[in-house]
């Protein structure tokens, strides 16, 4: 993680599975919020419009479960070959 640069912050913010608990900065534009429950990344309107068309989320959320992929996929340089 430190290698990678990441950055916790603890600023609040609304995502589409409640109010986040925490944050990790993976990049500019390039955000993964935990929850309660959930979680997610979310990509700036920038960082949205580099994801394959095909893959791109509208909104720019990506659940934690299996859409996280697609951020791995679209920035693997943010991403270790472990996760």
């Amino acid at each position: 993680k430190l290698a990678l640069n990441r950055r916790e912050d603890r600023s609040p913010a609304h995502t589409p599975w409640g109010p986040s608990q925490g944050a990790t900065i993976y990049a500019d534009g390039v955000t993964f919020y935990a929850t309660a429950g959930h979680g997610g990344f979310h990509l700036s309107p920038d960082r949205n419009r580099e994801v394959p068309p095909l893959l791109r989320a509208t909104d720019g959320w990506y659940e934690e479960d299996e859409c996280w992929a697609i951020v791995a996929i679209s920035f693997p340089h943010l991403f270790t070959a472990f996760e």
